[in-house]
């Protein structure tokens, strides 16, 4: 082989080297982005049509049952939560739907903190930033139609858990009369119980509402059911 051949054979020997150096090095991230970012976003459903229904009028929790429903989801994980709400007339006036406008966007997820105060508990709670939130508002609430006595308004909330959401939080989608039920994030049910959510139902006044919610569902969500003293 002449010189020039030998020479041409060695650089592309070099080069096949180089190449296999570079497929066999582990790929770095770039751990700076923003935690939800990282996080593939879900398109809002269209419909409620394949929820999970967790309370409303024809299946069992009422707010008052020793048995609570309480929801499930894992860090970097995006679920659904599908309200219905019914108008209350104030003075015989039905509000329009787009009076609940206001409301939905007071929608978090709640964590409490509680603490012992002269024999009786005071807890405070207050919006998770280790959740990112919004709602649609769906066209149609079949099989619940408006009337002139009662609007019906369904929404899809949309709940993103970030990598540092994992514990327990007393508020999540609305329970009959006041609050929200619980949601564990990054625990299995099997290891849930009533102490882990203090302060639950020392909720006992509410801002008042144009709307209520009357029925409850969701999906991507998981459900258990943990048992509360009466």
């Amino acid at each position: 082989m002449k010189r020039k051949e030998w020479a041409f054979a060695g650089v592309q020997a070099l080069i096949t080297v180089a190449v296999l150096l570079l497929v066999s090095l582990p790929i770095q991230f770039d751990r700076s982005l923003d935690d939800a970012s990282l996080i593939a976003p879900l398109p809002t459903p269209s419909s409620c049509g394949g929820q999970l229904e967790v309370w409303g009028p024809d299946y069992g929790y009422d707010g008052v049952s020793s048995t609570v429903p309480v929801l499930l989801m894992q860090p970097k994980t995006t679920g659904f939560i599908c309200v219905l709400y019914k108008s209350v007339t104030d003075g015989g006036v039905t509000p329009n739907a787009t009076g609940i406008d206001v409301y939905l966007q007071d929608f978090h997820i709640f964590k409490s903190q509680c603490a012992t105060e002269g024999g009786g508990i005071g807890c405070s709670y207050r919006p998770s930033e280790s959740f990112e939130t919004s709602e649609v508002k769906l066209n149609s609430t079949t099989p619940f139609i408006s009337n002139s006595t009662a609007v019906y308004v369904g929404v899809i909330y949309s709940v993103t858990a970030l990598s540092n959401s994992t514990g327990f939080y007393t508020g999540s989608a609305p329970r009959p009369g006041c609050g929200g039920l619980p949601m564990a994030v990054g625990h299995p049910a099997s290891q849930l119980s009533a102490t882990n959510f203090t302060g639950l139902f020392t909720i006992s006044l509410c801002p008042y509402s144009p709307f209520e919610p009357v029925e409850v569902g969701v999906i991507g969500i998981q459900v258990t059911d943990v048992a509360f003293p009466n």
